[in-house]
């Protein structure tokens, strides 16, 4: 502790209301009075994700049969 700074005692830290608490519950009621463009970037955030997955296996899939292509065409010229 720094010279000057007195030390807060425990009683006066439970009678202070926690910061986390007093932040988070300001957020829920924010929230809670806004809920209808938070499930709008909700669904858009859900659709964003199935869309790059769905992407994504498609291209895995096309990689792989490409590859099992040039495997099986590169084993009959090798032979």
């Amino acid at each position: 502790m720094s010279h000057g700074q007195r030390k807060v005692t425990r009683k006066e830290l439970l009678k202070s209301s926690d910061e986390f608490l007093t932040v988070s519950g300001r957020v829920i009621v924010y929230v809670k009075e806004h809920a209808k463009p938070f499930k709008i970037a909700g669904g858009i955030l859900v659709g964003a994700a199935l869309v790059y997955l769905g992407v994504n296996y498609y291209l895995n899939y096309a990689n792989r049969k490409g590859q099992e292509a040039y495997d099986a065409a590169y084993y009959e010229v090798a032979r």
